[in-house]
């Protein structure tokens, strides 16, 4: 291919798009694409000039102009978007005003999209014919001509970084509003900046694009370390908050919710005359692709494996809080058993360290981003697994939290003074989001030959142990993470005995005290042992037990 006869991208200059160029910018594939694509870097709305102007054949573009130009056609499999806080889209306003009374917005010009959000929210609040002032991204002279300003991207975060300096200097109160926290409330759906489109115009490789753009992406999300540390200094910022940002904050997969968030964008938008109507329709028949939400199969390091190759493998297991100690070890030892792990993990940053740590060993697995307090990321979690494998073999509940290192009690765990945030807090984890994952998996648990629900409990929760003086735990009390636990045995009970008849095994598990950060230095096990009791109750043959409690084989009291 001629230099000319090279895809122009048309690449928006932002940090937040830099996991979906990883190959085109880094060995040892930017080389080879290089060949095939020209790159040039500009803010979001440039991108989509070019695009429609026929100077880009490709580009990242602000959905908001896919309304105007429904000819573009929009690639599956990759986003910039956010389920939930996001730091570089905000507005600011005065604290001394509310947003009902807010009479003009500085409106940064690098993004249509963003403005146009802005608009739907203040609609939503009231204040519907507010008008939007074009600036440059500078919030002092933003605030100095409007009483509120909308900033996107790096001028964004360092806005944020700024807030207590310029404080400090104009003694200004603000309130940072970030929107698509703000979009998430009103809407319960993603906030969606970009997408990739191709021209409509050619005769253009869409499936090879596609393909190009999609393995990208996978491949820049397995190395969100290496992109904070490039990015860092270019910043000026730290690295940890950028490893954050890009790995927490953003999310780089155009799934079924991030489809479903386009929709009612332009919806909304419409209804309130803000955008003409649009209906999105993808270049490619590739709806597998375009759900997937950021798991990585990685095996020995290598390319990703085919959905085929995985359900060839002879069981599948979720272990939510997989990405550190007791967690981390039971999808160890159950991938060296032959599971298929599915790592649960809070945040993407934690879950890809743990993969690849996996991966080093042989061992298959895929991150699943999982928030277990999160009813929205259960549900979808819950429908990955059945749109990817089907069905679901194992659930190890290992994700759990303490008011601190067993050390004996604290105040804060006494029964006659606990604060209720804190005992709420613990049953949130503990208890509660254990049974809705429980019941969200459920139809999948049922699909299987024979399915495997390990709860993690606790010595601590054994009522019996507690009632006995000269037990184990007698003297060992610490009220709300005890209690949690034998919640959980009660579930595990109740539970078993629902599913008797079935193919389903329901036990707990008491892994023991274990040298991890939540048991402590202290403690006497190490995490080989204290993933044992966990492993073998998810191993159990036609006739293993079910609707008991067990640490290393043998069975203990309620």
């Amino acid at each position: 291919m001629t230099k000319e006869e090279r895809l122009r991208i048309a690449a928006i200059d932002f940090l937040n798009p830099a996991p979906l160029m990883w190959d085109f910018e880094h060995p040892p594939l930017n080389a080879e694409l290089a060949q095939r694509y020209q790159m040039r870097r500009m803010v979001p709305s440039e991108c989509a000039r070019q695009l429609i102007l026929g100077k880009a054949d490709l580009g990242l573009i602000p959905i908001a102009a896919l309304a105007a130009h429904p000819e573009l056609r929009v690639l599956p499999g990759c986003t910039i978007a956010s389920k939930g806080h996001i730091r570089s889209l905000l507005l600011v306003r005065r604290a001394s005003q509310p947003l009902d009374q807010i009479r003009s917005v500085a409106a940064d010009t690098a993004s249509r999209t963003t403005v146009t959000y802005a608009r739907l929210l203040f609609h939503k609040w009231g204040n519907r014919s507010v008008p939007f002032v074009p600036m440059k991204a500078d919030l002092d002279r933003m605030l100095a001509e409007a009483d509120a300003a909308v900033v996107i991207g790096d001028p964004a975060l360092y806005a944020r970084r700024d807030r207590e300096a310029r404080f400090e200097r104009t003694g200004e109160e603000l309130v940072y509003h970030d929107m698509a926290e703000e979009w998430r409330a009103v809407s319960g759906l993603p906030y969606i900046s970009a997408v990739w489109c191709v021209a409509a115009r050619g005769n253009l490789s869409v499936e090879s694009i596609t393909e190009d753009c999609i393995r990208s992406r996978d491949h820049g999300l397995r190395h969100i370390h290496a992109l904070a540390a490039e990015w860092a200094p270019r910043m000026q910022l730290p690295e940890a908050e950028l490893r954050d940002y890009l790995g927490n904050n953003l999310h780089y997969v155009l799934d079924d919710e991030c489809l479903e968030g386009i929709r009612v964008f332009f919806e909304t938008a419409a209804s309130i005359g803000v955008l003409p109507k649009y209906e999105l329709q993808l270049a490619a028949n590739n709806k597998e692709r375009c759900a997937t939400p950021a798991p990585f199969i990685m095996r020995n390091g290598c390319e990703p494996a085919t959905t085929g190759e995985i359900l060839m493998a002879e069981k599948i297991a979720l272990i939510t809080g997989a990405n550190r100690g007791i967690g981390f070890e039971t999808a160890r030892q159950l991938g060296k058993a032959g599971v298929h792990v599915l790592v649960g993990a809070r945040t993407a940053d934690s879950g890809l360290k743990a993969i690849e740590k996996l991966a080093a060993e042989g061992i298959e697995a895929e991150l699943l981003a999982l928030e277990v307090n999160d009813a929205v990321s259960r549900e979808a979690a819950a429908k990955w697994i059945d749109q990817r494998h089907g069905r679901l073999d194992i659930l190890v509940n290992n994700a759990g939290v303490a008011s601190g290192a067993f050390a004996g009690p604290t105040q804060v765990d006494l029964a006659a003074s606990i604060p209720e945030h804190e005992l709420r807090r613990i049953f949130e984890t503990n208890f509660f989001s254990l049974v809705e994952i429980t019941q969200a998996v459920l139809p999948l648990l049922r699909k299987s030959e024979a399915g495997r629900i390990v709860n993690l409990a606790s010595i601590l929760g054994s009522l019996t142990y507690h009632a006995t003086p000269g037990s184990p735990v007698y003297d060992a009390k610490t009220f709300a993470y005890d209690t949690s636990k034998t919640a959980v045995n009660a579930f595990t009970i109740h539970l078993a005995y629902e599913l008797r008849g079935t193919r389903i095994k329901v036990n707990s598990a008491h892994p023991g005290w274990v040298k991890t950060d939540m048991g402590g230095a202290a403690a006497p096990m190490d995490v080989t042992e204290g993933a044992k009791t966990s492993v073998a109750l998810a191993l159990l043959g036609e006739d293993g037990p079910t609707g008991g409690f067990f640490h290393l084989g043998e069975p203990l009291p309620w």
